[in-house]
């Protein structure tokens, strides 16, 4: 069981909501509502807890980890998070990182060997991830609106290849193909930004 300083128990029972669906829950998490909290709590622990377990392996340290993850989002880095969209691609990002991190140091490796650039600063880190997301937008412009669509659906929604396909018309291949080629796309134009 979980407890947290801002609650007398532990979690009760999800009322399964889409808590990180609505706009607000970033202002209620700031503020600490604990209905929020547990809310997101129950709904996003078994995704944090399944990919740490993912790269972890089943047990405690996957646990711990997922806990981890999950406070520090919603009590730390909730406060540096600007849109909603962002809250869960964000826990995801963290857990997986640390899970990489941990497994590296658990096998005796240096966690920075994966690193593309071991040279680059969070200063520096930053000035590229804003040119990217100013750029991104222009990018995505440039392809066509079905895979502006089938994007969005399987990175926003979190649908399925085959998902996508009965939503957009098409097999399960097909959708494949385009997300792709349509990623490739946005890597190439968002690699020019950055040269420019």
């Amino acid at each position: 069981m979980v407890y947290l300083a801002a609650f007398e128990g532990p979690f009760t029972v999800s009322t399964g909501l889409r808590i990180v669906d609505e706009p607000d829950v970033l202002q209620r998490l700031r503020s600490g509502d604990p209905a929020t909290i547990e809310d997101f709590w129950h709904q996003e622990r078994p995704r944090v807890r399944a990919l740490c377990v993912k790269v972890l392996g089943p047990g405690p340290d996957a646990e711990d980890l997922a806990d981890e993850v999950l406070v520090d989002v919603m009590f730390v880095r909730v406060h540096s998070i600007q849109h909603t969209r962002a809250l869960r691609t964000y826990l995801r990002l963290m857990a997986v990182r640390r899970a990489q991190r941990r497994h590296s140091r658990r096998n005796g490796q240096d966690p920075t060997d994966n690193l593309v650039d071991n040279e680059s600063t969070p200063a520096d880190d930053i000035a590229s991830d804003r040119v990217l997301l100013e750029r991104l937008p222009q990018c995505l412009a440039q392809l066509t609106p079905k895979a502006q669509d089938a994007l969005r659906l399987r990175y926003q929604g979190e649908l399925t290849t085959e998902a996508i396909g009965r939503l957009l018309g098409g097999s399960k291949q097909y959708i494949g193909k385009l997300l792709k080629k349509s990623q490739q796309a946005l890597r190439i134009c968002l690699e020019q930004g950055v040269r420019k």
